[in-house]
């Protein structure tokens, strides 16, 4: 059983990505942390928190940095983002706090911070930190352009930020922005993967 299977054995009960997912957030993030020691890992969009776990467990010796609400997704606009979520999906459970205070005696290189991102980082992220992966899921399209349009100008040469739900049909906001910030040369050409749009910075 490699890593990533290991560590989606122990996350499965608190993520909603599939294994394949999974996985390529697991590989992502650790082939951008071997080209960048001392970056900074971050997640926006952390729901039950499974995935962040993994990643601070996976990457001991990294500051792992999730981003929140708490209150489920907010800017749900259906011109943009059709009919199929509405702002508050996706809320965190009442426990998830406390799963953090868990998780960071597991991994002390845990950090979280709640709010809407970018806001929520432009208060409490060092700038000292540069960022050396970042996985994003927030299936809105004004939270996705705010998140890349943060990312975009802070990733470190060889750092991926992998976009969940490119393309999915239920959150048919996201791919849009995605494509236009490429055409726009603010992200550079992705790598597709199925409802996933990874992102190698030179």
């Amino acid at each position: 059983m490699d890593i990533s299977q290991k560590l989606f054995t122990r996350a499965r009960s608190k993520t909603l990505l599939p294994f394949a997912k999974f996985r390529n957030v697991i590989n992502a993030a650790q082939a951008a942390t071997r080209a960048n020691v001392g970056g900074a890992v971050i997640e926006v969009g952390t729901f039950r928190g499974g995935t962040l776990f993994a990643l601070a467990e996976a990457l001991p010796e990294f500051k792992v940095v999730g981003f929140d609400t708490l209150q489920g997704l907010v800017d749900c606009r259906p011109a943009d983002d059709g009919e199929a979520i509405r702002n508050g999906d996706m809320t965190a459970p009442d426990s998830f706090l406390e799963s953090i205070a868990q998780e960071k005696r597991r991994s002390p290189n845990l950090h979280f911070f709640k709010g809407t991102f970018p806001d929520v980082a432009v208060e409490n992220f060092s700038r000292d930190w540069g960022i050396a992966f970042a996985h994003v899921d927030v299936d809105t399209a004004h939270s996705i352009q705010g998140a890349l349009f943060y990312l975009s100008k802070r990733m470190m040469a060889g750092g991926i930020i992998v976009v969940d739900d490119y393309g999915f049909p239920q959150t048919p906001g996201v791919k849009p922005v995605v494509d236009r910030m490429v055409a726009l040369n603010q992200l550079p050409p992705p790598i597709v993967a199925p409802c996933q749009a990874i992102f190698i910075f030179p």
